[in-house]
């Protein structure tokens, strides 16, 4: 009963934008940030991302990221591209249906990925007008398509990520946590800089 009462407040409060699912508020039309972390297996990662409000119920999303291992393993090439749906809002909290497509290079070791996300962000205003705190979680379901020379592989798996970001007027500070919860357990956590616009 209650969780019935509090879809349907989500579902008929207010509309927000697809922004708020992806670390931003109504206001925001887009951000752009750079990154630089520690990954799996004692690797660092340098990398950026994206998001732009394309329409009041979606946004458009990107990230990309290379993971440099200690030697003698190859670095690893990722890129993103994606799109969050609006499919729920209340004042300063929002729910998004984010389809992607992932491509990932290691050497010859390629990677296709199809991640299926539900991404839940909010916002809190902090003292004074120009900042603000804003938190996002988001499980997904990920497809993946795996191929070297001729031999090839297709798996399922679940993945899931978490970030908080302390934005200052049109900076922002933050950091985002990673996790792939199949065979090979990879995570990486990403400090990250950027602005809003």
């Amino acid at each position: 009963m209650i969780a019935r009462g509090v879809l349907l407040l989500l579902l008929v409060a207010a509309p927000v934008a697809a922004q708020v699912c992806l670390g931003g508020t109504e206001e925001s039309a887009g951000r752009v940030a750079v990154a630089v972390g520690r990954a799996a297996e004692g690797a660092s990662l340098v990398g950026g991302d994206f998001a732009w409000q394309l329409a009041p119920s979606v946004a458009l999303f990107g990230d990309g990221d290379v993971t440099v291992y200690p030697n003698p393993f190859p670095h690893r090439d990722r890129l993103a591209i994606g799109v969050a749906f609006l499919i729920a809002g209340a004042p300063r909290v929002s729910v998004c249906f984010t389809p992607a497509i992932e491509t990932e290079r290691i050497d010859e070791f390629h990677v296709r990925r199809i991640p299926l996300g539900l991404a839940v962000g909010w916002w809190m205003p902090l003292s004074g007008d120009q900042r603000r705190l804003e938190m996002t979680v988001e499980p997904f379901f990920v497809h993946s398509h795996e191929w070297i020379g001729a031999f090839t592989r297709q798996s399922n798996f679940v993945s899931g990520r978490a970030g908080m970001v302390r934005v200052v007027r049109r900076v922002l500070l933050g950091v985002e946590y990673e996790h792939a919860f199949d065979d090979d357990a990879r995570w990486h956590l990403r400090a990250r800089l950027g602005v809003t616009f």
